[in-house]
């Protein structure tokens, strides 16, 4: 497992470390700015079994090193690349993702919250049951955002105010403004209380009326 940041000669030390194990790189968002170390990956993900990783350079660790590094090596790695994005603006990234397999991990709220139920791990239902009532505001799912709401609750603070305000900040505002119409018992006490919902909308400049009903 390799996190963090690290140079190319870093890199290459590294990746002739393990030479003989499976590679796995992880949060190194950064990793693909560099061209040397899209170079060296293309060295170690190339799809024959076993893959020479070259070094070109003249660098002091290669000449005067205890003991010198190898200008080139051979690899048996299967690497995995964990990244947050993944952006395949430069040639020589296509020509890398051309190597593998490429997989976006991309569920819903929805799928998080069934994966949580079916974990077990999850203790707290209070918590669990607010999240799940509000999943329709969440647009980034994360266990995080459980874990923290457990957190603040334990912390004594006003939790499901503040993770109203986290999940709605990234949440779309005509959606949040609709959430809001819905919650708010005044308009129930009224004759007509959809009518004074669609009314409240158009005048917080939500929209028209099939605006309002098509985000509730």
């Amino acid at each position: 497992m390799i996190k963090g940041k690290h140079s190319p000669l870093d890199l290459y030390q590294k990746l002739l470390e393990y030479a003989l194990l499976p590679v796995v790189f992880d949060d190194l968002d950064g990793l693909f700015l560099k061209p040397d170390n899209v170079a060296l990956l293309k060295c170690v993900c190339d799809t024959t079994p076993v893959k020479v990783v070259e070094w070109g350079s003249t660098h002091p660790a290669f000449r005067s090193g205890k003991p010198p590094l190898p200008t080139s090596f051979e690899s048996i790695s299967r690497v995995l690349v964990i990244a947050n994005e993944w952006q395949t603006l430069r040639n020589n990234v296509v020509a890398l993702q051309d190597r593998g397999v490429l997989i976006i991990f991309k569920p819903s709220a929805l799928e998080v919250h069934r994966e949580i139920a079916r974990g077990g791990w999850f203790d707290d239902q209070e918590v669990f049951d607010f999240l799940g009532r509000n999943l329709f505001l969440v647009t980034r799912p994360s266990f995080r955002l459980y874990i923290t709401a457990r957190n603040h609750k334990g912390a004594g603070l006003d939790w499901k105010s503040l993770i109203l305000r986290t999940i709605e900040s990234e949440a779309d505002a005509k959606l949040v403004l609709v959430a809001r119409l819905l919650a708010d018992p005044h308009f129930d006490t009224l004759k007509a209380p959809e009518a004074a919902r669609e009314r409240a909308f158009k005048s917080q400049c939500g929209g028209s009326r099939a605006t309002y009903h098509r985000y509730k």
